[in-house]
């Protein structure tokens, strides 16, 4: 059933720094020289998002990025990359949120899905939503990739893993402790990438 196959994914042992990281990673292996992190406690519908120059997706190359398991079958192992069974960005994002949309941009064009666990647990099935251009007008941090040329935003939202009483200072301390575990993690490429 897509509910408990969600549920596992959210369960394999992310933290946010290293949910974080795992983000990132992709950000690397998709070659971009600069990758952003915006975040906001206090918006209406509080966000977390990355967001880097890459590559880009196509919109086909992002439906199966978003699919668990995805394909890699054509897909070249990297150096560059720590992932390799087509997991970490939907255990890394649903380990942290309920709800996780990625947009992304190449060939002039941009495409948006996302994961739902609200709606996938409502159908128990998986379902993943493809975003019309008013939805994805309408996401936060979505400028920054109007503005290029290629590239890909993560964004974050539905935290249900964060206690609601002081969800500001705890959100704001789980972001500080991400930035010093990626300072660590990715010193090595403070040279070639922004």
């Amino acid at each position: 059933p897509a509910s408990a196959l969600m549920f596992e994914l959210r369960s394999i042992g992310y933290n946010f720094s290293t949910a974080v990281a795992d983000i990132l990673d992709n950000s690397i292996s998709a070659e971009a020289t600069k990758i952003c992190v915006f975040s906001d406690p206090l918006a209406v519908e509080p966000y977390f998002c990355i967001f880097d120059n890459g590559h880009g997706m196509s919109k086909s190359e992002l439906d199966n990025a978003m699919l668990p398991g995805s394909n890699r079958k054509n897909v070249q192992d990297s150096e560059l990359e720590l992932g390799r069974f087509g997991l970490g960005l939907k255990s890394a994002s649903l380990s942290q949120c309920r709800e996780f949309t990625v947009v992304s941009k190449r060939d002039g064009y941009i495409n948006a899905m996302s994961f739902d666990l609200d709606v996938i647990e409502e159908y128990d099935k998986l379902m993943i939503k493809c975003l019309n251009d008013a939805e994805i007008a309408s996401l936060p941090c979505v400028k920054e990739i109007e503005n290029i040329e290629c590239g890909t935003l993560v964004i974050w939202r539905k935290f249900d893993r964060i206690p609601e009483q002081c969800f500001e200072d705890s959100f704001r301390r789980m972001v500080s402790d991400a930035k010093k575990h990626v300072e660590l993690v990715f010193h090595r490429f403070y040279d070639q990438i922004e």
